[in-house]
């Protein structure tokens, strides 16, 4: 193996192995909240972020611009309940600080937000 190049370099500090199907590179999504949705597609600069940073921040630029101004804009501190393909997941505090793949799952579509 060290002939082909296949040997982990002394310098490395960090190796990742996959076993089975390796993990997307894109992740598409509908986001919603109330009759609010957004269809965002995560490249893997954002599927790098938090869920907060990649998919609950996003949504809420749009979101919080049509809402009436009287409302209060909303945050992702806010979330109480994340829905991932009709799943709640235990904790939404919890799934804001985790990458979307982690919290969300590989195949996810949809995800229902939803906020104190």
């Amino acid at each position: 193996l060290a002939a082909a190049g296949l040997v982990v370099p002394p310098a490395a500090s960090r190796v990742e192995l996959t076993f089975g199907e390796p993990p997307p590179t894109e992740l598409r999504l509908r986001v919603a909240c109330g009759d609010v949705s957004v269809k965002l597609t995560l490249d893997k600069r954002w599927l790098g972020k938090t869920v907060a940073e990649a998919v609950v921040k996003p949504f809420l630029s749009v979101y919080n611009r049509r809402q009436p101004t009287a409302t209060p804009p909303r945050t992702p501190e806010q979330a109480v309940e994340i829905h991932a393909d009709g799943a709640k997941l235990p904790s939404a505090k919890e799934a804001l600080r985790m990458g979307p793949l982690e919290a969300l799952g590989w195949h996810c579509t949809r995800v229902d937000l939803f906020f104190s």
